[in-house]
């Protein structure tokens, strides 16, 4: 948040014109595909249906909706909407929007779209699951269940713990925080009984591949860097 608040008093909203905007990271080659990770075998079975872990998986979903608060269901109803941008607003503050910090929220928006790639293909990896509400009429969701897919592995774990890693790189100070926001995001898709535990525990498996494999990528290498280089120059006191 200081590091934001220091690079608005500084008035660093004119870029350098060489800077990519946001827009333009749709445009720009993938940086990961679903090919550079191995989900076949790094991405296990979820539980039978009739196994005790499938059941435990139940029962965590039950005891959280019988406490679930308003604020819970509120609280997870607004993040199940943010996109990357918005959703990492809420640590890194305001401040943080492509006016001000491109190359950062280009690259993010890049990573976000191939993760939506990847995650379609990890909800194939196994058998179809059943969302928490279709498995028991005990359950009752506080987010609506959109359009059928398959409950694992959870894509909201891993595309916010995926998000939060990336940033984590740039702004560094903000990690921790980064990384809370991102089990937060994770824990209220049960707390909206949309998901069962192993969902999260798949996405983050799938998160895990994601980044591992990014880490790997030149062409990701050189945009962090860019980004490193941007966030370093908005608390410049020169600007």
């Amino acid at each position: 948040m200081l590091l934001l608040a220091a690079a608005l008093a500084h008035g660093q909203a004119a870029a350098q014109p060489q800077l990519p905007t946001a827009a333009a990271a749709l445009a720009t080659p993938s940086l990961v595909s679903v090919a550079d990770l191995n989900l076949q075998t790094q991405l296990p079975p979820w539980p039978a249906p009739d196994s005790l872990a499938a059941q435990a998986d139940l029962q965590t979903v039950l005891a959280l909706q019988l406490h679930r608060s308003q604020a819970d269901t509120l609280e997870a109803t607004l993040d199940a909407v943010r996109g990357p941008v918005e959703w990492a607003q809420q640590v890194l503050g305001p401040g943080f929007q492509a006016s001000r910090f491109p190359v950062t929220v280009a690259l993010l928006l890049a990573v976000h779209e191939d993760l939506r790639a990847i995650n379609r293909a990890a909800n194939t990896v196994h058998a179809f699951r059943p969302r928490p509400p279709l498995v028991s009429p005990q359950v009752s969701p506080s987010l609506a269940l959109g359009a059928p897919s398959s409950s694992y592995p959870s894509a909201r774990t891993a595309a916010t713990a995926v998000w939060a890693n990336v940033l984590a790189q740039v702004f560094t100070a903000q990690g921790p925080a980064l990384q809370a926001a991102a089990d937060r995001s994770a824990w209220l898709r049960l707390v909206g009984g949309v998901h069962f535990p192993t969902d999260l525990a798949g996405g983050r498996v799938v998160a895990a591949a994601a980044v591992s494999a990014l880490a790997k990528q030149a062409a990701f290498q050189q945009r962090l860097a860019a980004a490193l280089r941007e966030a370093q120059a908005a608390v410049s006191p020169a600007l």
